[in-house]
């Protein structure tokens, strides 16, 4: 089982897609954004995103839901606020993010492992390998999605989430193999969570 304090687990590593992605040597690759350019003149990164990609409700991953995801994401109480802290602004074009720095930053894409998500909340859709849902039981689970745009396979059909409400419990649930995940921001300033 994996742990998960409202949905935020799923959103940050099942769920969801990101601009740019990390291989298992830690090398920065294409994820849903094919190519990046940067204007020091303007202080502007702009990220053209995949074609193609869809969330699993059918809705097509466009220039204004991807800056809407890195504008949620700038937000003081989101995991990754101080990574972008020196965002000024997000802007959506057509097929296309661009992100205006308040300073220069040449290693800006590095940081874009953020969620894309389309909507808020509890349970906002991803274009990742799993979809969040409620089995009959009033289980949680993570359910492998068909038509996943990277076509991998994957290692589990379906994942069991273990909601966990206290520190305690869940400090506990890990020490014992309950829980077997742990979610880090190395970037960031924020606690562990487990």
């Amino acid at each position: 089982s994996l742990g998960l304090v409202g949905s935020e687990m799923c959103i940050r590593d099942s769920c969801v897609d990101t601009l740019v992605e990390y291989d298992n040597k830690g090398v920065m690759r294409e994820g849903l954004a094919t190519k990046w350019e940067w204007d020091a003149d303007t202080l502007t990164w702009t990220f053209t995103l995949r074609e193609g990609i869809t969330f699993p409700d059918g809705t097509p991953l466009t220039g204004t839901v991807a800056a809407q995801a890195l504008r949620d994401a700038m937000a003081p109480d989101s995991h990754y606020a101080q990574r972008l802290g020196g965002v000024r602004s997000v802007a959506a074009g057509e097929g296309t993010v661009t992100v205006t720095l308040s300073t220069p930053n040449g290693a800006l894409p590095v940081l874009l492992d953020i969620p894309i998500a389309l909507g808020d909340g509890d349970r906002p859709l991803g274009t990742g390998p799993y979809v969040l849902t409620e089995e009959a039981t009033g289980e949680t689970v993570l359910t492998a999605r068909s038509g996943w745009w990277q076509g991998r396979s994957l290692p589990f059909q379906t994942i069991h989430l273990a909601s966990v409400g206290q520190a305690d419990d869940l400090i506990s649930s890990f020490d014992a193999g309950d829980i077997t995940l742990l979610d880090a921001d190395l970037t960031g300033t924020n606690s562990l969570g487990y």
